[in-house]
């Protein structure tokens, strides 16, 4: 006899439809007793539905995953990285946060195609990931952006990154000392006081 699944996905959707932080609550418990059907139903649901269902059940998702590392997020939450919805695009990130150790690639790639926010956003959560690979496209992006903010983000995170005397770092971000930015140019001189150091034998 096959077995009957604890969720009843009707149930939850009209949860969806109330602000009340208890009920929200609530229906978060309810994703984890049932997360094996609850899940996937939930993700396959999500296309199919106009913007302020998907962003309620994309916040019920980025509730779950707090607790609940379950790779089966990170697909779906991928591709709403690039909605134009920024609820939507901000709720997928927090989601994907979890896993950028192991995602960072996809996540650069993708980049190109996010709201101005979510890259920084992206950007700044990098600074948790050491890992020499970034170095190559992160110039990249460096070399691209037009935006000031981005300029100085990438520019922090190399200065963390690179080893002392690297060379091709050194030389780039040295084009960036007289931007008109504060920020660009006191960033600059932070990833250079450290990239200049002696390096250790």
């Amino acid at each position: 006899m096959a077995k009957t699944s604890c969720f009843d996905l009707d149930k939850l959707m009209a949860t969806l439809n109330t602000d009340n932080p208890v009920e929200i609550f609530n229906a978060i418990r309810y994703v984890e007793q049932c997360k094996e059907t609850a899940v996937p139903e939930l993700l396959a649901a999500i296309p199919v539905q106009p913007d302020l269902v998907q962003r309620r059940i994309v916040g019920l998702l980025s509730g779950y995953s707090e607790e609940n590392h379950d790779a089966r997020l990170v697909e779906s939450m991928l591709a709403l990285l690039i909605s134009p919805d920024p609820i939507i695009a901000g709720r997928a990130f927090d989601v994907l946060e979890g896993f950028i150790t192991d995602i960072w690639p996809n996540l650069l790639a993708l980049l190109p195609q996010c709201g101005s926010l979510i890259k920084l956003q992206l950007l700044q959560a990098l600074n948790n990931v050491y890992d020499l690979r970034l170095i190559s496209p992160l110039l990249q992006l460096l070399r691209e952006t037009n935006c000031s903010s981005m300029r100085y983000t990438i520019i922090e995170l190399l200065g963390k990154l690179a080893s002392p005397g690297a060379s091709e770092v050194i030389e780039i971000i040295e084009t960036y000392a007289d931007d008109p930015d504060h920020h660009v140019r006191t960033r600059v001189k932070r990833a250079l006081d450290r990239l200049n150091a002696t390096p250790l034998p």
